[in-house]
């Protein structure tokens, strides 16, 4: 027998979750690809918790931002 716990915990410091499959590494650290007006910018992030398939961020992404996922190696603002 066994079942399943969801802990809902208040953060002091607001994140987000992002598709691990949309995060981009290199030497200037972690970024996603972020669409705006039909144009891809580039935004460094702050990794919290890697969650696996998904990955908990405190800034660099905004509720609502359309992120690419698994861009790729030459896409870049």
């Amino acid at each position: 027998t066994y079942c399943a716990v969801e802990l809902k915990i208040p953060r002091r410091t607001p994140s987000l979750i992002v598709p691990a499959g949309a995060i981009v590494f290199d030497r200037d650290g972690l970024h996603v690809l972020v669409i705006e007006n039909g144009v891809v910018h580039s935004r460094k992030i702050t990794e919290i918790r890697d969650l696996g398939t998904e990955v908990e961020v405190s800034d660099g992404v905004k509720q609502g931002d359309e992120v690419v996922l698994s861009p790729p190696v030459d896409l870049d603002d």
